[in-house]
């Protein structure tokens, strides 16, 4: 497994690339607005709402580790509530830093690793989670378009084609880690051979090491499918605590919109516009979906809002699910990365006293 020193070097650049996306969506985003403006506007939101949004946010951390407990533990790899809230901070700093989300559980799965949680259980929980996540934001996409499916996409076509994009792109990360679960030959052969093909035109290097690699990927898959098939009530248990944490986090942007004295709009036509904005830029390979995800919100949400008060609800919402978010699970990431390699230093240091006295 590679080291903690590894990832920083590699996620350096997402790091940079997400600071760069951040200082141009900001330009974009505010060269037509008066600073002073934005901030009057800002003054005058309803705190109690807003305190609420953060506390949904802390919610939605919560329940991600509730989701993940519940997986670890019918493995016998138990962790405590705290740890799991530690964990669930890791997996969403550095995917919060990294395109489509994908940085989070390979450093997760080192933690873990270290703390005693063997990667053939932690790869389990990890795999079944992003499944049960990408399940549940289609179960609630599909939800959308039944019941508000009207409201939503009288929005044009853009909002149309990024919502189905999103919903593909949802369905074939799930039927490939289905079918590598479920039909591992099948995949090992068409891997084979794309990965071959992709060689001969110099898209990738060493096919042979990616295939070993992959073949220990699909071997942990299969592993999850016989869990799959046995432990029905774990990933029932699974699936409600998700949607508890997705619904949680979309119900942000309702606290938002109530904080600006506004009650036209439901709250349910609020979270389905969450839902939309959320499958529109899951997959996007952008870290934090920077950008696209202000352009989707100020798309979608100008039926909610008026022109004055848009663009502080956008600064608003995101400045609460986003950056509260990372620099909350960043400042528990650094604080438990302190904790483990003070606690194994002094480990070192009595290992070293023993030798010693033997």
């Amino acid at each position: 497994m590679k080291s903690l020193q590894q990832f920083s070097k590699k996620y350096l650049g997402s790091i940079l690339v997400l600071i760069f996306l951040i200082g141009i969506t900001s330009y974009i985003i505010l060269k037509n607005h008066e600073l002073n403006d934005l901030v009057d506007t800002i003054s005058t939101c309803d705190i109690k709402y807003l305190l609420i949004g953060v506390g949904l946010v802390l919610c939605h951390i919560l329940f991600e580790s509730f989701s993940m407990q519940v997986v670890a533990n019918a493995l016998k790899a138990p962790f405590s509530v705290l740890r799991g809230v530690v964990y669930t901070c890791i997996d969403l700093y550095y995917s919060a830093i990294t395109p489509s989300a994908t940085g989070g559980q390979p450093v997760l799965a080192y933690y873990m690793n270290k703390d005693g949680i063997p990667i053939s259980k932690s790869s389990i929980v990890l795999l079944l989670y992003t499944i049960m996540y990408k399940v549940v934001l289609l179960f609630l996409g599909i939800c959308v378009m039944i019941f508000h499916g009207n409201f939503i996409f009288n929005n044009g076509i853009a909002v149309w084609v990024l919502f189905f994009v999103g919903v593909v792109i949802n369905l074939c990360a799930i039927g490939v880690c289905l079918l590598s679960m479920f039909s591992e030959k099948l995949v090992y052969v068409v891997a084979k051979k794309l990965f071959y093909l992709l060689a001969k035109i110099h898209l990738v290097k060493q096919p042979e090491d990616k295939l070993v690699s992959l073949s220990k990927s699909i071997e942990e898959y299969h592993k999850g499918a016989a869990f799959i098939l046995e432990n029905g009530r774990v990933l029932f248990k699974m699936f409600i605590h998700t949607v508890v944490q997705r619904v949680a986090f979309f119900s942000v942007s309702y606290c938002v919109y109530r904080s600006f004295g506004l009650k036209s709009c439901g709250y349910f036509d609020i979270l389905a516009l969450q839902v939309v904005i959320s499958i529109a830029v899951d997959s996007l390979p952008l870290p934090g979906a920077v950008g696209v995800t202000e352009g989707m919100f100020l798309l979608l949400y100008h039926v909610v809002y008026n022109k004055m008060t848009i663009t502080p609800a956008m600064i608003i919402t995101r400045g609460i699910t986003f950056y509260f978010s990372i620099i909350f699970c960043g400042i528990v990431t650094v604080i438990y990365h302190v904790y483990t390699a003070r606690k194994n230093s002094e480990l070192r240091r009595e290992l070293e006293k023993s030798d010693r006295f033997l």
